[in-house]
């Protein structure tokens, strides 16, 4: 597999945007467990500067640690941090840099 990393913030936008199925899976470690969920809804709000995702349960996710997204489109990768949580709805940094496949 070859990957590539995006680090414009207009190619990072791009990559998100583009997935169609709009759906994939976050993981967060720590030093006891490593947390996975999936989520069917995510969208970019250039307004915060912000990735916002739907998930069923944020149980067990910490504000304080790394958050992981994998996307179906491309494989694609990146790593964010929650900003707020609120009901069923995480608001993420964007991130600086994206990997795709």
């Amino acid at each position: 597999m070859n990957f590539e990393v995006l680090s414009h913030r207009s190619e990072i936008i791009k990559a998100i945007e583009s997935c169609s199925l709009k759906s994939g899976m976050i993981w967060q470690s720590s030093n006891e467990k490593r947390v996975i969920k999936n989520f069917t809804h995510i969208e970019v709000s250039l307004k915060h500067s912000a990735v916002a995702i739907e998930l069923e349960c944020l149980d067990g996710l910490d504000r304080l640690n790394p958050l992981y997204i994998r996307l179906e489109h491309r494989n694609t990768v990146f790593k964010t941090k929650i900003i707020v949580s609120e009901g069923r709805k995480l608001l993420l940094r964007l991130p600086t840099e994206v990997t795709v496949e």
